[in-house]
């Protein structure tokens, strides 16, 4: 089973197969993508035409070539949106009432996405619920760049969603603390926050060369956000920062910089994602799973259904 994440940076992918009955991860790779090749702008032929030719090659070099595969989704592409619902309501009506709420706050454009709710926080006296907004053509989209590969679609799910996968394939949730999964990109952290099986934030902070922040895309919370943000802006100077009000705090780098890790491992509270612990690489001393960690998620997942894993 192929899994593939798409970013507007670069393809990622990692294969899993059945050895002799162990689920191992190999075919393993990073394919960064030429400038102005964006998946995003789902649209224009010549990108569509270079990513089904992108990810041909890719099915091409495994060594054993799939039917199917898991598609990821960079989350910053569709529309996330929170909502606190003080009253309670008939499922009805909270359906009803989350579709008009999403409706409204896309304007005009609601009427071209699919709307997935789901619920993320339950408190005394109100629920939260995130909604994500997937445009009508995206499943289209997606078939059309895989068909020159001759691959069907498994799952198409967000990278919020697969690092999720990833926490509960390593036994981290469900849980009812809080857990925030730190991503360092190439001038900037992207950060998820989940709690029990629920995502309740992903924000993306802006870090430049003398490490100043600035929050960008935020979702969710925005107390909880600014302090984690505040936390991450601390420890990634003085290494004796003391944490929020979250348990634990896991960091993997994808193509951002090593000083950046390096500075923010030496504080007590932040943890690296050891991937090598839970899953079996057929070439484990040229893979970096942490380049992979959004793929493996999915992969987590697949070994669990298949292979009876905990």
């Amino acid at each position: 089973m192929l899994a593939i994440y798409l970013t507007d940076e670069c393809v990622s992918y990692a294969q899993l197969v059945n050895y002799q009955g162990e689920p191992f991860v190999e075919s393993t790779g990073s394919i960064e993508l030429k400038e102005g090749m964006h998946p995003s702008v789902a649209d224009d032929p010549e990108i569509r035409k270079y990513l089904a030719d992108t990810i041909a090659k890719i099915r091409n070099s495994t060594e054993f070539p799939d039917n199917s595969a898991h598609i990821i989704t960079d989350s910053s592409w569709f529309p996330l949106i929170f909502h606190r619902v003080d009253e309670v309501l008939t499922q009805k009506d909270l359906e009803k009432f989350l579709q008009w709420r999403a409706s409204e706050m896309l304007d005009k454009a609601g009427t071209q996405f699919d709307l997935i709710h789901q619920p993320v926080e339950r408190g005394a006296d109100y629920n939260l619920y995130l909604t994500m907004a997937r445009p009508h053509g995206f499943i289209p989209w997606i078939e059309k760049i895989l068909a020159p590969s001759d691959l069907t679609i498994d799952r198409v799910l967000l990278d919020i969603e697969a690092i999720g996968d990833l926490l509960s394939f390593t036994g981290e949730i469900p849980t009812p603390e809080r857990i925030v999964v730190v991503e360092n990109r190439k001038h900037m952290l992207r950060c998820r926050v989940y709690q029990g099986q629920d995502i309740q934030a992903v924000f993306d902070i802006a870090v430049s060369w003398d490490y100043h922040m600035l929050l960008e895309r935020v979702r969710g919370d925005s107390k909880l956000v600014e302090s984690i943000t505040e936390f991450l802006r601390r420890a990634l100077q003085d290494p004796t920062a003391t944490n929020p009000k979250v348990a634990k705090l896991f960091l993997f780098t994808t193509d951002g910089e090593r000083s950046i890790e390096e500075n923010l491992l030496k504080n007590k509270y932040i943890t690296a994602l050891d991937l090598k612990r839970y899953f079996k690489f057929r070439d484990p001393e040229n893979v970096s799973p942490d380049s992979l960690a959004v793929p493996l998620g999915v992969l987590g997942a697949e070994i669990r259904d298949r292979f009876n894993a905990d």
